[in-house]
């Protein structure tokens, strides 16, 4: 698996096109963090309910965004690994080298998904910002990077497979484009037609295959409360007094990383409809779930991948 994966990645290294798509993918994190920073300062102080709910919504955009990356970058990175070989007829030169089909397959996968960790990693410093504004915790940061990384195995996998499963680079393309879309948005597409419907708990299911299902369990999204006016403070009094912090519960809507006697706010910063669109509220229930079902759905790629492979 060393040799595959050490070409592989010196293959990729040496392209123009992953430093391009590194340094346009940066920049657009960092673009989206400005916007919602220039929000911030065009709005009245409110302490730090305000700032966080501002740090919630560049996680949230970030994360999403991300997601979105992995989900329709990752299966163009895998999908020509071994039908490429195929149409440059090297595939029969690799099958007969000592190599087992095995190594073949997790060396090609490894080295694509070197880009997609590397975009995931890079990210890190952008989520900080929100960490920094007291928005979200690091266990949120840890669980979304967790995420991203499954799921970009995952598709990365599939990709890999319709890659042994066609002939051609463009249709093994275009199945796993289809399969990523099946997992995307069939699933959400079934869970809203469905949602005041008798069927209603059994679709339920599928939000333990939907990607923007678990992200909406590991940003701690239970419900949005977004654009709704904050409530009108009541009249102080002239003469300032020492009181105590009043002891309120969190919020259950709120983030899992809040910190007891905080009362969060509802966010009154708009984010885009896009992300609100996607991002579907789930429980924290959906992560172990979803990181058991991917990780399945990985093995079984690749072990069928491999056994194609050894067919050829």
């Amino acid at each position: 698996m060393g040799a595959i994966l050490f070409k592989e990645l010196r293959a990729r290294a040496r392209n123009p096109r992953t430093v391009l798509l590194l340094t346009v993918y940066l920049v657009l994190l960092g673009g989206l963090s400005y916007l919602y920073f220039r929000a911030l300062a065009d709005q009245p102080l409110q302490g730090g309910a305000q700032a966080a709910a501002t740090g919630r919504a560049i996680f949230t955009s970030i994360v999403t965004v991300e997601l979105l990356l992995v989900c329709f970058l990752t299966p163009s990175f895998t999908a020509g690994l071994v039908a490429g070989e195929r149409e440059r007829q090297t595939l029969d030169l690799l099958i007969t080298t000592p190599i087992r089909s095995h190594s073949i397959v997790a060396g090609k996968l490894l080295a694509a998904l070197a880009v997609i960790t590397l975009l995931i990693v890079t990210a890190v410093p952008v989520q900080s910002v929100a960490f920094m504004l007291g928005g979200v915790d690091p266990l949120q940061i840890l669980t979304a990077s967790v995420l991203l990384l499954i799921t970009a195995l995952a598709f990365g996998a599939l990709g890999l497979l319709s890659s042994a499963v066609m002939r051609t680079s463009l249709a093994a393309t275009v199945l796993a484009y289809a399969l990523v879309l099946i997992l995307v948005l069939g699933t959400g597409s079934v869970r809203s037609l469905t949602t005041d419907t008798p069927a209603a708990r059994l679709t339920s299911i599928l939000a333990y295959i939907d990607p923007f299902s678990a992200v909406g369990g590991a940003l701690g999204i239970q419900q949005f409360e977004i654009g709704r006016p904050p409530e009108p403070l009541p009249p102080q009094p002239a003469v300032i007094e020492a009181r105590p912090l009043p002891q309120v519960r969190p919020d259950p809507a709120g983030f899992p990383g809040a910190q007891r006697g905080v009362a969060l706010r509802p966010n009154p910063v708009q984010m885009p409809p896009v992300v609100r669109e996607l991002v579907r509220p789930a429980d924290n229930r959906v992560i172990p779930y979803y990181l058991v079902a991917y990780l399945g759905l990985t093995g079984v790629s690749l072990a069928v991948s491999a056994r194609l492979l050894r067919q050829t």
